[in-house]
């Protein structure tokens, strides 16, 4: 696993995406502390079937609180034109 600053990230995507095709884990920090695991997506399919499993669940029932949720009536077009004034 490596760690790379936030820093590193921003400044050369290019070299960490390498890192995560040649399948190896990369851990982003900020001031020593862990913000992010970057993992290749072989390497995220090929988990243990359980994890995938659960964590699928997961997604599927985060989505319906999600969707069950009363709407807003305010579209996201308008939430972005107003954080941009």
């Amino acid at each position: 696993m490596k760690m790379l600053p936030l820093t590193e990230l921003v400044s050369r995507p290019q070299a960490v995406k390498k890192l995560t095709a040649r399948g190896q884990t990369v851990t982003i920090t900020e001031e020593g502390k862990a913000l992010w695991v970057l993992k290749a997506i072989e390497s995220v399919q090929n988990s243990d079937s359980d994890d995938k499993a659960a964590r699928d669940e997961w997604l599927d029932a985060e989505m319906d609180r999600m969707l069950k949720e009363a709407k807003t009536g305010v579209s996201a077009t308008q939430l972005i034109l107003e954080s941009r004034r």
